[in-house]
């Protein structure tokens, strides 16, 4: 299946050579399976990337497969590879992220190491628990967990019937449509809506993207809003 059907199963090339790597060094024995069933590493696995929403990501984004549906060597070696795939993207989405960070401004630069993808397989191989593994691949740095402790928090919000009479409730949430990066001095539609999201004074009608919109700066120059 590696060599006839891997590309419609693992989309990225990175990704299809270090599958060939990793499982050729081990002779093709799988990675996921003993004795004709998903083992105890699959099933950490599978476990830890439906909860991968307490880091901010969406596990619909990693799809598992159901080994317990499985009825042939071929549909359980599909099952294998669709594990694989899964868990090569969560680690380098975790590692470096989604959405290149030129898409969010052309101010900010990162250099951008993704994880080698053999070597994440080999390493999810030595581990004993592969959900610890691949939480490994997160920002170790104390903000990013501050974050998650925070998104966490947001997400344990009271249920309508325990909110106090006090409680202001959440204004509703205003979308802002996609489209070509906004700077200072441009008109957009979009600003409108950026105004009422963001909810800045004065004229949230004004489609003008100025040093309202903009945010104020940090220390370091930047701004707190774009």
């Amino acid at each position: 299946m590696i060599a006839s059907k891997l590309d419609r199963i693992v989309k990225r090339k990175a990704d299809r050579e270090g599958v060939e790597s990793f499982y050729r060094a081990r002779n093709y024995a799988p990675l996921w399976v003993s004795n004709g069933d998903a083992d105890a590493r699959a099933k950490a696995a599978i476990a830890y990337l439906a909860q991968v929403d307490s880091v901010g990501l969406d596990p619909n984004d990693y799809p598992t497969p159901d080994f317990k549906s499985v009825v042939t060597a071929e549909t359980l070696a599909q099952d294998e590879l669709k594990l694989t795939a899964s868990v090569l993207s969560y680690a380098r989405q975790a590692q470096i992220g989604r959405i290149h960070f030129s898409r969010v401004g052309t101010d900010i630069q990162f250099n951008l190491v993704a994880p080698e993808p053999a070597k994440v397989l080999a390493e999810l191989a030595d581990g004993n628990d592969a959900g610890k593994v691949l939480d490994g691949f997160n920002p170790p740095q104390p903000e990013f967990k501050a974050l998650s402790a925070k998104l966490a928090k947001l997400r344990k919000r009271p249920a309508a019937s325990e909110t106090k009479a006090e409680d202001k409730p959440e204004p509703p949430r205003v979308h802002v449509p996609d489209g070509k990066i906004l700077g200072p001095g441009m008109k957009d539609a979009r600003v409108v809506s950026l105004r009422k999201r963001l909810d800045i004074a004065g004229d949230k009608d004004n489609p003008l993207y100025d040093d309202e919109v903009r945010g104020e700066d940090f220390p370091d120059g930047k701004r707190n809003r774009s």
